[in-house]
């Protein structure tokens, strides 16, 4: 049988470069080789794209780069790659990135351009899913409950107080986010409007738009949707019990006292009622292959959907492989199924 070509890209100009770099030293040390070619082309913190042959080793400690051997080009005239001066168009993109450029959109919409098959939701899902603000109001408009918010735009910071205003409407702790970022990137608590300024002038250095969230409370509950021969198939729920105050970066990439419940224990119905709305809004952001959903279920068991991730995490802590882990698809098995 002849392997499919496949292309796993890393790295990028991204606030989650060290989460790319961990995430492919995953894929690379589960994939089946007897079944896929492997091309990896990793790009530099500044945006310079290589082709790269060697150890994961050099990956996680970020020196890569002394095993690049040659600078990629992507030949937009004959829609291919450029490898050792001869056209390459591999069957299948797998994008290992993560951030804005990565995960909003453009880097599909480059792919799609060539004719070049990329894994995961395609250019207007993929950009629809990373503006928190539009993917919640897909979640209202289809009775899906998602924590009240406020929008804010960097010409607003002129006129603050009136965002204070309409912020004191919420209850405090409120949650200052970026509107198009991930990984809990530039998320700050805030317990009194004295914070709110600067908490929304750091989320608008990652995006055009902040949100000020209220805070849901309750248990963080994750559950994967993902395609296989035509049906839409979801993995068990896991339960995030985490060391910090809330679930940033530094917490869920660097705590080691993290812990996970999965499958999460909780009754029947709420599992099926977690699965009923990620399907919904499956279907309507138009996702594809797989999506990651998350949500806040409260004591009472009251269901808050949080946000959508298209291109979830893959280093040995991230919930995406441990919760097929827990639906009994081992990380070599995960591989074949979304790259076969």
């Amino acid at each position: 049988m002849k392997k499919r070509d496949t292309c796993l890209i890393f790295g990028g100009k991204s606030e989650e470069y060290e989460v790319s770099l961990r995430s492919v030293c995953f894929v690379l040390e589960n994939i089946d080789y007897s079944l896929f070619d492997v091309t990896v082309i990793g790009i530099t913190r500044d945006g310079k794209w290589y082709y790269y042959e060697g150890d994961t080793d050099k990956i996680l400690s970020d020196r890569w780069q002394e095993n690049a051997y040659e600078q990629v080009i992507i030949d937009f005239a004959r829609s291919c790659f450029i490898k050792s001066g001869k056209p390459y168009l591999p069957d299948i993109v797998f994008p290992v990135m993560h951030g804005s450029i990565y995960e909003s959109g453009a880097l599909q919409g480059m792919f799609d351009n060539l004719g070049i098959p990329v894994f995961g939701c395609g250019l207007t899902s993929s950009c629809l899913c990373f503006n928190k603000h539009l993917t919640k109001a897909v979640a209202r408009a289809h009775k899906i409950p998602v924590a009240r918010d406020i929008l804010v735009s960097q010409a607003e910071l002129d006129s603050f107080f009136e965002i204070i205003c309409k912020a004191n409407k919420l209850e405090y702790p409120l949650f200052v986010k970026p509107s198009s970022s991930g990984s809990s990137c530039g998320i700050t608590k805030v317990y009194k409007p004295c914070m709110l300024y600067e908490a929304v002038k750091l989320a608008l250095e990652l995006s055009p738009y902040a949100i000020i969230e209220e805070q849901i409370v309750g248990s963080e509950c994750e559950i994967v949707l993902y395609e296989k021969n035509g049906a839409l198939l979801t993995t068990p729920v896991g339960k995030i019990k985490h060391s910090g105050d809330f679930y940033d970066y530094k917490t869920k990439y660097h705590s080691t006292k993290n812990e996970y419940e999965i499958p999460a224990i909780i009754q029947g119905e709420t599992e099926n009622e977690l699965a009923r709305m990620a399907r919904v809004l499956f279907r309507a952001l138009g996702c594809s292959s797989l999506a990651r959903f998350d949500f806040f279920v409260s004591e009472n068991k009251e269901i808050t959907f949080n946000e959508v991730n298209t291109l979830p995490g893959l280093t040995c802590d991230s919930m995406l492989p441990m919760l097929f882990n827990a639906g009994g698809i081992a990380p070599k098995e995960l591989l074949t199924l979304l790259l076969g």
